[in-house]
Formats: structure tokens, C-alpha cells, sequence
């Protein structure tokens, strides 16, 4: 129900216009409101409601909506006031901070911590070292900018927003595997991320879905803005996988293709998506997806489609920012000491390739340079499988605490020597099955010899004068 949710915001937010709010939908009766409110009725159907309560849910939830735009409306959405704490969770095996203020609380991991400190020119390095132990009453507040403090305070807010949820959330949020983003950095010169966060963002340079909270941590600004019109360059784009979205997406892709086209620019584009035109289905939804999976498909400057087929390659936790089990990074790997934790896909995924002639003629598409993007998505997951629950991440060591362009590799554990062949050599061919001997038993400690000589030997010798 959760991802269901997620869906139903971001379709509500591909129809809502400019000058919206960026989470609560404006309410307006347009065409794609009414189809995102469909979508989600079909959905909760789906899941074992039936339409009286598939009706009442969305009754409910329109009524919720109403109710905040209005208390929007009149300024009194939160406290301007309320003091933003930060401070290191209790819990030692967890690499986690807590971030509050007014009356609510965000988990945030290390890495990501760091990562957002980092992108808004903060001395990381200084404020982990006094956040190194638990926070107590006397202690003091950690070096850190209070405007700062609160910015992040807003952005772990609105993604917890968006996601439903401040765990289990997020699927619209997964994101590529480091490996797989490298991958294509070096194939294809990908360096830029359309559809990212401060969190999950690991090119140089990327959009993000709210620029009002994101461009503080080094986000550029909304793709869908006109302020984005790149006319030549290699990008990635993973965006939420709704209809909505990628129907806006797929306008705004084949009008800047064919724009650079016409000034002879290479300008390309790889699209994640999942592989909609496997959904056999018959509902209007899984036909809205297919319809648009061959819309991209068929677009004049889609050279290629490759397919990730389902549990062959994984994507990062959605909420990775405050779930699942990090991992200590390979050494080398973009400089940082850990990496997020990944589930397989349980679906199959397109890699669709969208590229000017240009940018075709300067650097074609080959199966070398695929293959080695496939290989950065295959990432053996830790735990459990992407439909499992989230797992408490363990701490890392006061030795191995992220440090920013550290680059630290897991210490391999020495194995034990096998004693076996040395103690059967001193046994002999065949060994008794006890080979120490019994020592034997007193039932008086004072006629044990051992005891006696010990005894004599703690006595202190006088030396005569």
C-alpha cells in the first residue's frame, strides 16, 4: 500500500501544473488527476479492497489533502521556531543520527550525513569527530551551521513525505548500483543524473524532484523545468516508474533530441525503466504502460534496448538514506568508505538507448560497452529479496568511521590453522579419540605435589642479616 501511495503522488504531481505544491495535489479535475486517482482505485482492488472501500480510501485521502492546502493556505503548517537537534543515536551497532524538530524525528546513515554535508561545503571531517560518541544533556551542539541544520532537517521531511513512509518507503526512489553508474560514466561519458536526490546521487551533477529543498545540497533544479534544456552531453534517467511521469518524460526527451539533431549535437540519454512491454495484463494500467514503453521504444533516435532480466541485476534501497545495511566500498571506489545496500529486481528492466546521429557517430553503441554495464547491475544483494523487510544497518568500527575521500577496504579475517594432521603426527597412526590424558584426582588438596610445590614457592624467603 505503501508503494501504491508513492505512485498515486508522483502521477498527482505529473498532473498538477506550475506553481503547485510540490507533495500535496492541487485538486484541480484535469484529465491526469482523474487518471491517477483510476490507477490508484485499480490498485487498491488489486490488493483485496472492494470498491466501496477502494472509494472511501480516496474519498479519504482527497478529504486529507483539502484539510492540508488549507492549513497551508493560512501559515500555520509548522513552528518557525522549533530548535533542530542532531545528535548519534544510542544504539552502537548502529551508524545512525537523528535529526529533530518540531515534534518529529529522521534517521539518517553516516554516509548519507556526511554526503549532504559534503555537497553544501560544510567541514564533514569536524562535525563527525564531535559527533564520534552518543549526544548526552551537557553535551555541546555539534559545529554545525544551525540554517544548515535546518535545511536538512527539511529535506529528510520531504522525502519522507513523498515516500509514505520513514522506512519500508521509497521504491519510486531506488537507484542505479555505483558499479553501474561507473560503467556508463566510462562508456559513454555519463555524468549527470536527471532524476536524483542528495541522497542517492552519485554523478557529478544531477536533477532532483524539489528544488526548493534540494538545490541546497547540490541538486541543479527540476528536469521537468525549462531552465533544463542541455543541447549536447550523455545522461542517465531513472525516473519513478509511473505512468505520469514518464509520459511528461518522453515529451521532453524527443523535443531536446530533436532539437540538438537539427544543430548537428550529440546529445544522448539512457532511460531505466522497467520492461512494461512484458505486463500482460488487460487493465487500462498495464495497457497505459505498454503504450508508452513502445512509444519510447519506437522513437526515432532509440538505437538500442537492452533488457536486464528479472533477479539478474539489483538496484539501491529506496529509503537508503535511513535503510538497510551498509557496506564497507571496494577501495577506489568514488571515495567513500561505504556503500548502500541493494535488492534484487524481482522484474525485468530496459535500458533504452535515446541518441542523437551525432552522439551515435562519435561513440556508437557496442556489446563490449554493454556488457560491462550489465555486469555493474549485477550486484549480489545483501539480506533478503527486494519484497523482504528493512534490516537495522550494523556500525562500523571507531576505526573505520566515514571520513570524506577515505577510501577503505574490509578487513579479511586470518583463517585458523588446521592443528588436526600436526596432532595425529604426534599420536601417531591411531590416535585415541581422548588424546589428553586424565589428570588424576585428590581427594585431599594437600597431598597433591603440585599444590605443595606451589606452595613452597609462594612462601617469601628472609635473608639472614
Amino acid at each position: 500500500l505503501v508503494r501504491h501511495y508513492e505512485d498515486w503522488v508522483w502521477n498527482q504531481r505529473a498532473a498538477s501544473g506550475d506553481g503547485a505544491d510540490p507533495l500535496i495535489p492541487s485538486g484541480d479535475a484535469t484529465d491526469a488527476a482523474e487518471e491517477a486517482q483510476e490507477d490508484l482505485r485499480q490498485k487498491l482492488v488489486a490488493a483485496g479492497a472492494d470498491e466501496e472501500e477502494a472509494d472511501a480510501s480516496l474519498e479519504a485521502l482527497a478529504q486529507a489533502c483539502e484539510k492540508c492546502r488549507r492549513r497551508f493556505v493560512r501559515g500555520r503548517a509548522g513552528d518557525s521556531n522549533a530548535v533542530v537537534r542532531l545528535r548519534r543515536l544510542d544504539d552502537e551497532r548502529l551508524a545512525k543520527f537523528e535529526v529533530s524538530g518540531a515534534g518529529l524525528k529522521f534517521e539518517v546513515h553516516e554516509m548519507h550525513l556526511a554526503r549532504c554535508l559534503s555537497r553544501c561545503g560544510a567541514d564533514v571531517g569536524r562535525i563527525m569527530k564531535s559527533l564520534k560518541k552518543p549526544s548526552s544533556g551537557t553535551r555541546r551542539p555539534p559545529p554545525l551551521d544551525e540554517a544548515v541544520l535546518c535545511r536538512l532537517f527539511c529535506l529528510l521531511a520531504r522525502y519522507a513525505g513523498a515516500c509514505g513512509a520513514t522506512k519500508g518507503g521509497g521504491a519510486d526512489q531506488a537507484a542505479c548500483p555505483d558499479a553501474a553508474l561507473r560503467a556508463m560514466r566510462s562508456a559513454f561519458g555519463v555524468d549527470f543524473e536527471c532524476f536524483a536526490s542528495p541522497f542517492n546521487a552519485r554523478l557529478t551533477g544531477f536533477c532532483s524532484a524539489f528544488p526548493d529543498v534540494d538545490a541546497h545540497f547540490g541538486a541543479t533544479g527540476d528536469f521537468f523545468s525549462d531552465d533544463f534544456e542541455p543541447r549536447d552531453g550523455a545522461f542517465e534517467v531513472n525516473p519513478p516508474f509511473t505512468v505520469g511521469i514518464v509520459r511528461a518524460l518522453a515529451d521532453k526527451l524527443e523535443a531536446l533530441l530533436d532539437a540538438a539533431a537539427a544543430a548537428d549535437a550529440a546529445l544522448e540519454f539512457i532511460v531505466v525503466l522497467p520492461a512494461w512491454d512484458e505486463d500482460a495484463g488487460d487493465s487500462e494500467a498495464s495497457l497505459a504502460r505498454r503504450r508508452i514503453w513502445e512509444r519510447l521504444r519506437k522513437m526515432r533516435h532509440c538505437r538500442h534496448v537492452e533488457k536486464l532480466p528479472a533477479k539478474d541485476h539489483a538496484f539501491t534501497l529506496g529509503m537508503q538514506h535511513c535503510s538497510g545495511r551498509p557496506k564497507p566500498a571496494l577501495s577506489g571506489e568514488d571515495g567513500e568508505a561505504w556503500t548502500a545496500e541493494h535488492r534484487t529486481a524481482g522484474m525485468a528492466t530496459s535500458l533504452v538507448f535515446l541518441r542523437t546521429a551525432a552522439a551515435e557517430q562519435s561513440n556508437p553503441v557496442t556489446e563490449g560497452k554493454l556488457a560491462k554495464i550489465r555486469e555493474g547491475f549485477r550486484v549480489a544483494p545483501p539480506g533478503k529479496s527486494a519484497d523482504a523487510g528493512d534490516v537495522e544497518p550494523t556500525a562500523p568500527s571507531s576505526k573505520s568511521r566515514l571520513v570524506p575521500g577515505a577510501q577503505q577496504s574490509a578487513k579479511r579475517s586470518k583463517p585458523k590453522k588446521n592443528v588436526e594432521p600436526r596432532l595425529k603426527a604426534k599420536l601417531g597412526k591411531n590416535p585415541s579419540p581422548n588424546p589428553t590424558p586424565k589428570r588424576k584426582a585428590h581427594s585431599n588438596p594437600s597431598e597433591n605435589p603440585k599444590r605443595k610445590k606451589a606452595k613452597h614457592k609462594g612462601k617469601k624467603k628472609t635473608r639472614r642479616p
